[in-house]
């Protein structure tokens, strides 16, 4: 899966908007200023329906009225 994502054929005048910069501000470990940042936010939520990785959020729930809820929170 990870070595597809490079694969994706993207439009010469699309490309500009595929990526993003951010000024990296080294933390704990390395970490980038974004993630250090997301993991700040969320962190109250961290390990009960929330993984924090980069710049994706994985939201997690048992079910379809949890999920509600805690996208509900997220957003």
């Amino acid at each position: 899966m990870r070595s597809r994502y490079y694969q994706l054929k993207v439009k010469d005048n699309d490309v500009l908007k595929t990526t993003f910069h951010i000024d990296v501000i080294w933390a704990d470990e390395g970490t980038w200023a974004f993630m250090d940042l997301m993991n700040r936010i969320f962190q109250p939520y961290q390990d009960q329906f929330v993984f924090v990785f980069i710049n994706d959020l994985l939201i997690y729930s048992r079910s379809e009225v949890e999920n509600d809820k805690h996208l509900r929170i997220i957003l």
